[in-house]
Formats: C-alpha cells, sequence, structure tokens
C-alpha cells in the first residue's frame, strides 16, 4: 500500500495509506510513435479532415476497420464500464459566446430546443474562438461533429480505444486525450498505462508528442484514477493536459502545456494524494498561470471500507504551483469506527470574471461555492440539502462575466438537475430538468440563453434554452 501526502514547495500535509477495489480491469495496447506540430494550432475555417467518413482513421499503430474494432496492439483492451460516474467525461464551460446556428428540434424538457443527440453518455462538448460548438462522442472510436447553419458536419472517427478520455478544440482543431493500456514491459504480462493526446488536423489525426506513462503497472490500487485526463486550450491556442500520475517518485496530478513539445507546468505531483482526481480540472489564466483541483480519496477503515474524501486546489504563477489549501468543511474521524464525519462527493472548479477562481463542492448533499479573495478562500453561497448524499455539482463561468450551477437532486423516484444562474444579488433557479441524471452549462448566447449539456436513460443531449 502507498502513503501519499499533499505536497507543495515547503508545505506537506500527511494524509495516510489506503487501499481500493478495482472499477474495471484491462489489457494490452500498441504503440505509436509521435508527431512534430507547432507550438499554436492555426486557424482553419474549412475544419480539418474530410466530413461524413464512415470507416474512420487510425492513428500508427493503433489499426481499426470499418466496424470499430481495433487491430494491432489495441486489439483485446477491455474499455471501462460506461456505467461508472467516475469515467464520465466532463465539458468544461465557455466565457466565448457561442454560436446557435443548427436546426433545433423538440426536446423532451419544456422551455428547451435540442440542438443534438447522443446514443450514449459517453460524450462531451467544447466551443471554439469563434463560437462554434463541437461535439465528441466514443461511439465504436472517437467521433466528432462541429454546428453549422446547415446542421452537424462529421469528422472521420478514431479507431482506438480508452478507458478515460477528454476533449476540447482549439482554434478549429478537435483535441483528445485518452488513456490506454500500454505495451507489456515485464515477464509477468503486466500492463501499464499510457495518456496520450491526438489534434484532428488537415491529414487526419495525429498524435502530440509521445504517450506519457501514468503507472507503469495496472494494479487494483492505482488503476481507480490513474492516468484519468483533464483537457483545455488556452487562449492562444495553446493544449494544457493533466492527469493522475502513480509512476512516482513525485505521485498525483502532472500537468503540461504543448508548445511544439510537452512543456511541464511546475513540478510533477502537484498535488500528490492517494487515489487522486476522480473529479480534476485545469483552467488556464492570463498568460501563462493556471488554476487546478484534484479530489482525493484516502481509505480510513479496512474492515468497514471507509474513506475520507476531499478537494484540493491550486494555483500556478508561471513558474510554481502554490496550495491553496483543503475545501471540505468537516474535518476529522470517528473515534469509534475511524470513518470520516463527512463525505465530500463531488466539485467544480471555474474562474471569474476578476480572474480568481471559484469552486463549488457537495460535501453530504450540502453545495457549497466558495470565492478566493486573493488571500483566502470566502463563502459566496451555499445550499444545505440540495441534493443528498453522494450529488454531482457543476459550476460554469461563461460570457460576460455570468455564473450558472446545476446539481443532481437524488429525490425519488425521480432524479432531476436544478439548474441556477447568478443574478447581481442572488441565485435564482431557472428550471428543474426532470428524469436527468446529469446537466452542465455549456455556454451562453448573445442574450443570455444557456446552452448544456444533460443526459438521461436515452443518452445525451445538447440543450438550448428558447429565448
Amino acid at each position: 500500500m502507498l502513503c501519499r501526502a499533499f505536497a507543495f514547495v515547503g508545505t506537506a500535509i500527511l494524509l495516510g495509506c489506503g487501499s481500493r477495489e478495482a472499477v474495471s480491469q484491462s489489457s494490452g495496447n500498441g504503440q505509436d510513435s509521435g508527431v512534430d506540430a507547432g507550438s499554436v494550432i492555426s486557424d482553419s475555417d474549412a475544419g480539418p479532415g474530410q466530413s461524413g467518413a464512415d470507416g474512420g482513421t487510425t492513428a500508427g499503430g493503433d489499426g481499426g476497420s470499418d466496424a470499430g474494432t481495433v487491430a494491432g496492439g489495441d486489439a483485446g483492451f477491455k474499455p471501462r464500464d460506461p456505467t461508472t460516474a467516475v469515467a464520465m467525461p466532463q465539458s468544461v464551460a465557455s466565457s466565448r459566446i457561442c454560436r446557435v446556428t443548427v436546426p433545433r428540434t423538440a426536446s423532451a424538457w419544456p422551455g428547451w430546443s435540442e440542438l443534438a443527440a447522443t446514443a450514449s453518455d459517453q460524450f462531451a462538448a467544447a466551443v471554439d474562438t469563434d463560437g462554434a460548438i463541437y461535439l465528441g462522442e466514443w461511439n465504436g472510436g472517437f467521433e466528432v461533429r462541429r454546428e453549422t447553419a446547415s446542421g452537424w458536419q462529421s469528422f472521420p472517427r478514431l479507431l482506438v480505444t480508452s478507458y478515460f478520455w477528454a476533449f476540447t478544440v482549439a482554434r478549429g482543431h478537435p483535441i483528445l486525450a485518452r488513456t490506454f493500456a500500454g505495451p507489456v514491459t515485464s515477464p509477468d504480462q503486466y500492463w501499464p498505462w499510457d495518456v496520450e493526446v491526438q489534434r484532428l488536423g488537415d491529414g487526419g489525426w495525429e498524435r502530440l508528442g509521445a504517450a506519457f506513462e501514468a503507472i507503469p503497472h495496472i494494479d487494483p490500487i492505482g488503476a481507480q484514477t490513474a492516468g484519468k485526463p483533464a483537457l483545455v486550450a488556452d487562449s492562444l491556442g495553446r493544449v494544457l493536459l493533466m492527469f493522475d500520475s502513480e509512476k512516482g517518485p513525485s505521485y498525483g496530478q502532472a500537468a503540461y502545456r504543448w508548445d511544439g513539445a510537452w512543456t511541464a507546468i511546475g513540478s510533477p505531483g502537484i498535488v500528490n494524494v492517494s487515489y487522486g482526481g476522480y473529479s480534476s480540472a485545469i483552467i488556464p489564466g492570463a498568460g501563462d498561470r493556471a488554476w487546478m483541483m484534484s479530489s482525493w480519496a484516502n481509505r480510513t477503515n479496512a474492515n468497514l471500507g471507509c474513506y475520507d474524501t476531499g478537494v484540493h486546489v491550486a494555483s500556478f504563477d508561471g513558474t510554481a504551483w502554490t496550495g491553496l489549501g483543503e475545501m471540505k468543511r468537516i474535518r476529522g474521524l470517528s473515534e469509534d469506527t475511524g470513518c470520516p464525519l463527512s463525505d465530500l462527493s463531488s466539485a467544480s472548479l471555474a474562474v471569474g470574471d476578476d480572474g480568481n477562481p471559484l469552486i463549488a463542492f457537495d460535501e453530504d448533499g450540502h453545495v457549497y461555492l466558495d470565492r478566493w479573495t486573493g488571500l483566502a478562500w470566502a463563502l459566496d453561497s451555499d445550499w444545505p440539502g440540495a441534493t443528498g448524499r453522494y450529488g454531482s455539482v457543476t459550476l460554469s463561468a461563461v460570457a460576460n462575466g455570468g455564473l450558472w450551477l446545476t446539481w443532481v437532486d437524488l429525490e425519488r423516484p425521480d432524479l432531476k438537475v436544478v439548474v441556477q444562474r447568478k443574478q447581481a444579488t442572488a441565485w435564482e433557479t431557472v428550471d428543474e430538468l426532470r428524469s436527468a441524471s446529469r446537466g452542465a452549462v455549456l455556454c451562453v448566447d448573445e442574450a443570455g440563453n444557456p446552452v448544456m449539456t444533460v443526459t438521461d436513460a436515452k443518452g445525451g443531449h445538447l440543450l438550448y434554452r428558447q429565448p
């Protein structure tokens, strides 16, 4: 078992040791070479690749067929269980005005139009610098489409497998980060988990640099979060990648920026924690600045299966990371059982129009929203009993300083997603989307009407609040 700590320069908070059960198993994958790409992704009005391709493209040694099966080293890899909540990709809200030009259809929720639907909940959306919305979906490989005035334009499918994945877009180029089983490196047939980033260019999908090794050997403990990526593009079109590294000697979140090659953002192991990254995010600031968060879990009683949980936030000033503290309100363990006195089940990070971070999190069904003052965290708002235990919360900072907050209310017998908007002096409930299991505001149009991603029993939906 491994002992971990929050680790920053001059600061270390010991967390202790623990173990977790595996959520899935996986097996081998091929290895392909990297490509040499420019430091800033160029603009492309027409978009990369060819539209409407059914067969898909392959990358390096990751071969594939028209049916979506994977040849080469990816053969035999067992993808994650798509119902595992921790494996779900997360859309990153955009502060840009998004355009809504695709034809709209009626949705299951009054007051909302449907812009697109997906067959599964394995999807994520992103907004480009020109306001165009891109939709990424895992469906027998990775598929991307872009909204246009005449409908959705499809790009070539990338026929590879994935355990975790993340999606963004940078100046007309869809970007995918994925976690996959790397080549066998030991006689006992253990596989590493690798993380790579692929970009769709005019010539098809290409890998940006070499893959990162997130964990040398897949094991039931480290496999829970090893390699889970967070992905975003900054205002210059540079790609920022962060993932949970279980490789050592610096365990925890590692961050990189693509500048024609991968450049480490500070030292590895930003937040060196037990099982970090169930919820994680990296958000660019001005220049080379950045903000990040990472959740953590630590077993405190192996007999009872108790885990302490929390979330940590850090800032990058262009040179080094500085920890901004632990967010959990109720710390400590029971004297009788050793189990934690509260559970932090989800968290979401955003940067406000003042350039400082905000974080929303759910602790025992109580949703808190904290704002960084420059010196400390201060409570902005809270909603006691909002979600029920183990809820899900998402904070979105959008254009013109707008703030939106969504959470899943675990009311029985029906789930619902609560949609809140920050007004001048208070928060207001905009809607409650019943039968939805997840939801997040992606962006707003020129009039402030939101576009949001929603999942339900039928799959994924991209919704638009009708003016």
